[in-house]
């Protein structure tokens, strides 16, 4: 099942804002802002660009989670943890999570721990993955809508 496929940086961006802009609508979550023109000023009067940002509602309280997103060969260590940890601490955001298709090392693991900052793996599957016998749990349901059309020749 091993496939090639045309995706960078920017589109894993594009791809990670669909899926927690679609999932989250069914719990109030809303994107704030994305991309290279996402900007949060924080209260050192630094400008930290976010990959993606969302928000959520309680009704009182508006909470902020600010998405990291990894698209690199390698795994992500502590370095980029501590880098979005600092970020949502100067910027006053509620959360913090990293998306990598790469997954963590144990120092990355241990400190996003210690954090409480989300780590999430966003990969492609893998034959690896259909042999598993670990147990699926469903989060969230993703609609998707096509309109198709079909023309053919008059008789």
């Amino acid at each position: 099942m091993s496939t090639t496929n045309n995706l960078n940086w920017k589109t894993y961006e594009s791809i990670t804002k669909y899926i927690y802009g679609t999932l989250g609508k069914q719990s109030g979550v809303t994107i704030k802002g994305y991309g290279s023109n996402c900007k949060i000023k924080g209260k050192s009067g630094v400008s930290h660009q976010i990959d993606v940002l969302t928000v959520h509602s309680d009704g009182i309280h508006a909470y902020e989670t600010a998405i990291e997103c990894k698209y690199w060969k390698d795994k992500v260590n502590k370095d980029i943890v501590m880098k979005v940890s600092s970020i949502i601490e100067d910027a006053g955001i509620s959360k913090g999570v990293i998306v990598t298709k790469s997954g963590f090392t144990k120092d990355g693991l241990e400190y996003a721990k210690f954090k409480n900052i989300g780590l999430v793996e966003l990969r492609e599957s893998t034959n690896k993955d259909n042999e598993s016998t670990e147990k699926q749990i469903e989060f969230g349901t993703l609609d998707i809508i096509t309109n198709i059309k079909v023309t053919g020749p008059k008789i």
